[in-house]
């Protein structure tokens, strides 16, 4: 039998495991440790490392090490051994609690341990636990006792419903008690009270449900220990972040329970927050108390939403604090503040006082509009110290759209309006993206009231609204379509690329509104896809233009205008010079033009199409030498400029098989998108299916493709291939 190991071995493995440096000694004493945690030598090891000078972690350790044992193995110890470990583990508390400096976090867990196995042993060892909690508090040992009945009620919490439901009906009769001994910790001051609020806290949140309630509501605090709620409330002015987060919580959940003729304590607690908001929001104090007064108010609103609507009470001066918490420059204040507002517009207006009406939501627009401002100093992501990309939108693009869309829901053309005169004033490129962001974010709405028709039709007023709304959008976009660069609108890469968000999202819009600058739109898309930051945005955005405006594109002219303009401004492939647009971007571009030739008639679309893919094919057939005795077809021809260039590009190098490999990948799949929309026609009366058409001018180089041996074993280039037939057989069936 293999000798058992010492507890200066075990602690070693634990210090090892905890704060080694080297990751494979870490992950092999990780693995020691919980193969002996199994053992039942571990129970006496834990215990005796416990309380006798170890270090900290080594005694955290082994408590976790008691508490998940008594998890998993309670039920099997026999009751002397339960009687044993329990008496030796609160010896352990009782010595740790009399030991100047001694770790809380392993006083903590160990509290755990017995509750845990009290919570085990069913309805009545829970009592007993706490009413030997109680003793010990009535003879001077609050400390313990307050760690105690904190940790009976998190384990009572965490039980199955049932056992739950029991132990919270066997215990509530000793409620009282327990709130007199919180308030006489807390009482004490010092760490004292962020314990016993703690502990509160502990005891509110056990709601016999399990539904998220509160085990007493406020008029029941107030009545059973009205100085518990008298503690609470002067906790929001503590300091000591413990108990003041502790008070935070616990008026939180019992705000949100909710109870009949609760409006006086709700009106108690609104004018604590009021009286505290000054301090809070002072810019030299941290943001954890100004977020924590702040989600207070937010569940005031939930709790007395109609009286606070309707002005009754402290409720303006409530609102004006949350508006003020919504300028605050700490984003997490902001944003807890946000749903307030969103609880005050769910009452009709007629219920509400008018200063909760139209001028409130006029106020908030202009706030939220500078909070979704990049800042002042702003170049890039890369050299932003204070902020970071996926906050700043998560932020933006959840939080600030849903309270815009409330804002517009009560403005309309108002917000409308608001929004365009801040784009007309804007000095800085932060000031008119957020405004291009406003427009946009309230962008399903925006359409869905100016094309609700019936709504019109049953008050004139709502359809003088829509007219004008929509005169509105056409002052926009003929702002943002006609500035041209080196206007505010092209003078940084994020707002070229809010632009180019603006006008995919309004492509609606532009499709139906007869004077529509869509020609303007599509040419700003198109200088969007020669900056890296934009072109992703803005070849989605030309697509989806494309697609809804493609009666209005299919002139000659417009057409033919369109494909050369895109040709020039999205940068060919094997460019070595700089980064370039890729599969996605170029197949959005394409799939755009494609969508608008095959509204033709076949014999335009068959033009149009040829017109598409002249320089596909013409790179198609420089990256595949055409085969001795062949002609090229004129179409083979790389006679424009980007063609040239990407030819020249690809030339430079020796080692550039890669790049042709996936370069020709690339023009095949374009190509396969070029005539994926062409399955509508037939042949008859003569005229040549269009995808037959393109098929035929590209065969030559396709042809070559199929019988080089160095592309047949090339996976990408034969599955681009592939594609490419897929597509023509789906096109001429």
């Amino acid at each position: 039998m293999a000798e058992a190991p010492s507890v200066a071995q075990v602690a070693q493995a634990v210090l090892v495991a905890c704060a080694g440096t080297d990751p494979s000694q870490q992950r092999e004493a990780n693995q020691w440790l919980m193969g002996y945690a199994q053992s039942q030598a571990a129970w006496e090891t834990a215990l005796n490392m416990i309380a006798c000078g170890q270090p900290t972690e080594v005694e955290f350790y082994m408590s976790n090490m008691l508490l998940s044992k008594v998890k998993n193995e309670w039920l099997r110890l026999p009751p002397e051994a339960k009687n044993q470990l329990t008496q030796a583990v609160f010896g352990k508390v009782q010595a740790l609690a009399s030991t100047p400096g001694a770790a809380s976090v392993v006083i903590t867990r160990l509290c755990l341990v017995m509750a845990a196995s009290a919570a085990l042993s069913g309805v009545d060892a829970a009592v007993t636990f706490m009413q030997q909690a109680l003793s010990l508090g009535a003879s001077g040992n609050a400390t313990i006792a307050i760690g105690l009945l904190s940790a009976i009620a998190e384990e009572i919490e965490s039980s199955e419903r049932t056992s739950r439901q029991q132990m919270v009906g066997a215990v509530s009769a000793h409620l009282a008690d327990i709130l007199g001994l919180i308030e006489a910790g807390a009482a004490a001051g010092g760490r004292s009270l962020g314990d016993s609020l703690q502990c509160l806290q502990a005891w509110m949140k056990l709601d016999p449900r399990g539904a998220g309630g509160s085990l007493l509501s406020l008029n029941q605090l107030h009545t059973m220990r009205p100085g518990c709620l008298q503690v609470l409330l002067a906790a929001l002015a503590c300091q000591e972040d413990a108990a003041f987060e502790a008070a935070v919580e616990t008026l939180i959940v019992m705000l949100q329970a909710g109870a009949a003729g609760e409006e006086a304590v709700a009106g108690t607690i609104m004018n604590t927050v009021l009286s505290h908001q000054a301090t809070a929001l002072d810019p030299n104090n941290t943001e954890e108390h100004a977020r924590g007064l702040t989600r207070v108010g937010v569940a005031l609103i939930e709790h007395s939403g109609a009286s606070i609507a309707a002005g009754q009470g402290s409720s303006l001066a409530l609102t004006q604090f949350m508006m003020n918490s919504a300028k605050h420059p700490e984003r997490v204040v902001s944003e807890a503040s946000m749903d307030y507002f969103l609880c005050l517009n769910t009452f009709p207006l007629q219920e509400r006082h008018p200063e909760h009406q139209m001028p409130l939501f006029q106020q908030l627009l202009e706030v939220v509009m500078v909070k979704a401002a990049y800042p002042s100093d702003f170049t890039s992501w890369a050299e932003c110290c204070d902020d970071d990309a996926d906050s700043f939108n998560r932020y933006r693009e959840q939080v600030l759209t849903d309270i815009l869309d409330t804002v517009y829901s009560q403005l309309r053309l108002g917000y409308l309006q608001i929004v365009w005169s801040s784009l007309q004033a804007a000095t800085t490129w932060q000031a008119a993206e957020a405004a291009i962001f406003a427009f946009r974010a309230v962008n399903l709405a925006v359409k869905s009231w100016i094309y609700n028709a019936r709504a019109s039709e049953q008050n004139p007023g709502i359809a003088a609204d829509r007219e004008q709304s929509s005169a509105c959008l056409e002052g926009l976009f003929t702002r943002v379509t006609t500035e041209g660069e080196g206007g505010l609108l092209s003078s940084h890469p994020m707002v070229m690329n809010e632009v180019a968000k603006l006008l995919g999202n309004y492509a609606q819009w532009f499709g139906s509104a007869p004077s529509a600058p869509v020609h303007g739109a599509l040419s700003t898309l198109l200088r969007g896809l020669r900056i890296p930051d934009v072109w992703t945005v803005a070849s989605n955005a030309f697509r989806n233009i494309c697609s809804r405006c493609e009666r209005k594109l299919q002139d000659g002219g417009s057409l033919a205008g369109l494909i050369e303009a895109s040709e020039q401004c999205l940068p060919p492939v094997g460019s070595v010079d700089a980064a370039v647009p890729g599969q996605e971007e170029r197949s959005a571009v394409v799939q755009g033009l494609a969508r608008i030739i095959s509204g033709l008639t076949a014999a335009d679309c068959s033009s149009a199409g040829l017109r598409l893919i002249t320089p596909l094919t013409a790179r198609i057939q420089h990256l595949t030498p055409v085969p001795a005795g062949t002609t090229p077809s004129p179409l083979q021809v790389p006679c424009c400029p980007p063609v040239a260039l990407f030819c020249s590009n690809l030339s430079k190098g020796a080692d550039n098989a890669g790049e042709q490999r996936d370069a020709l990948a690339l023009e095949m799949m374009l190509f396969g998108e070029a005539i994926r929309f062409f399955d509508k026609f037939s042949d008859g009366a003569g005229v040549q299916q269009p995808a037959m058409a393109m098929l035929e001018a590209a065969w030559p180089a396709l042809d070559t493709v199929v019988k080089t041996p160095t592309w047949q074993e090339q996976g990408g280039v034969m599955e681009a291939l592939c594609n490419v037939y897929m597509r023509s057989l789906s096109s001429t069936k």
